[in-house]
């Protein structure tokens, strides 16, 4: 599942309505908004960015 933790907010970006951003480490996730930060959710992505 998600690494624990918030993501980078200067890594959020949306494709196609799905939001994601990067941990410090490169990979990628699925994020939610909460209390004004952003948080992985579900599994890695890898480290291919999904909004290209």
């Amino acid at each position: 599942m998600a690494t624990s933790g918030w993501v980078k907010a200067r890594t959020v970006c949306t494709k196609n309505g799905i939001t994601y951003a990067r941990h410090g480490d490169g990979h990628w996730h699925r994020v939610v908004k909460r209390n004004g930060r952003w948080y992985a959710t579900g599994h890695s992505l890898g480290k291919t960015k999904p909004c290209n």
